[in-house]
């Protein structure tokens, strides 16, 4: 099996994921550092996928409209911290109100309801959506992330958080995108992070935490140079980031109720690490940080984010 990054034939097997209809194969590719499924699932099977692991619905009955309420609340709340980060991090690379911005995979509009307050307008596109939605501010349009996409203008800035790593062809999706960038323009994307060292010393419940069933490839700087090389852009920033954790190992979507994380123990502790991260969020401060890419052990909650400038 040949990697999809850098096409290295030398790529080997180091996990069977048994959690999922078919069984796969994570892979490692000793060329470029990627960890990648292989088969890779059908459109069908990610769709089933997502609604077993992601779908609000799942592990919540017709009586629980309250718990549902509470923990709808809770992703809202969450997910507009780190909206927030991201839109300073955009508005510090991109200054002018006036920057035309895009955004793939736009979910449920948390981070373009905050770059409102910097830009006068901007744009998303999201296959999950019933129909276009379009305010005074805000543009949103119901287009599947594949190789069909084609993006109609020209934009200064294109944004992709935690999207490239569910979609199939990396490479192809990356150049679709450097398309529809202005010369000069950025790309801004977040993907899993998964330092390659000591993966064979985790147990199958840790390997479960880090290779997500929807997740296809989890990145690291040299796959990410190889992208760059092969998209003939500049690589202009690098970081990896870690969510807080001040009870360290204990994820904080574990609590959720759509979680396959085991055990009422475990999802307590993560209660209690993800209500210090909300009172962080509340005052203002940071709910992640940067660590050092070289000293990172291996686990779940790190991602990366990076810049390719065109």
């Amino acid at each position: 099996m040949y990697c999809p990054i850098c096409f290295s034939e030398k790529t080997k097997s180091i996990f069977k994921n048994t959690a999922i209809d078919i069984e796969r194969d994570v892979m490692f590719c000793e060329g470029c550092n990627l960890f990648f499924v292989f088969p890779l699932p059908t459109t069908d099977e990610l769709d089933s996928l997502y609604k077993k692991e992601w779908s609000w619905e799942y592990g919540l009955d017709e009586k629980s409209s309250i718990i549902r309420k509470i923990f709808h609340f809770i992703h809202k709340v969450h997910q507009k911290f780190i909206a927030s980060a991201r839109a300073n991090y955009l508005y510090k690379l991109a200054p002018n109100q006036m920057t035309s911005i895009l955004e793939v995979g736009s979910g449920n509009g948390a981070f373009l309801r905050e770059i409102t307050k910097y830009y006068k307008f901007v744009r998303g596109i999201e296959p999950s959506l019933d129909e276009e939605y379009i305010s005074e501010k805000i543009q949103v349009k119901r287009e599947t992330i594949d190789d069909s996409l084609v993006i109609d203008e020209q934009y200064d800035v294109i944004c992709m958080y935690m999207v490239l790593e569910h979609l199939a062809n990396p490479i192809k999706t990356l150049n679709i995108l450097k398309n529809g960038l202005k010369k000069g323009g950025h790309l801004i994307i977040e993907v899993p992070y998964s330092p390659y060292k000591e993966y064979e010393s985790l147990d199958e419940f840790e390997l479960c935490k880090v290779f997500e069933n929807v997740h296809l490839f989890h990145f690291s700087r040299k796959n990410v140079e190889y992208l760059k090389k092969k998209l003939a852009m500049t690589l202009s920033d690098f970081k990896v980031f870690q969510k807080m954790e001040f009870i360290k190992g204990y994820n904080v979507f574990a609590i959720y109720p759509n979680s396959s994380r085991r055990g009422l123990g475990y999802k307590f502790i993560s209660l209690v690490n993800l209500l210090i991260l909300y009172a962080r969020g509340l005052v203002r401060l940071s709910i992640h940080e940067p660590v050092d890419e070289f000293q990172t052990k291996f686990g779940d909650g790190f991602w990366i984010r990076f810049v390719l400038k065109k």
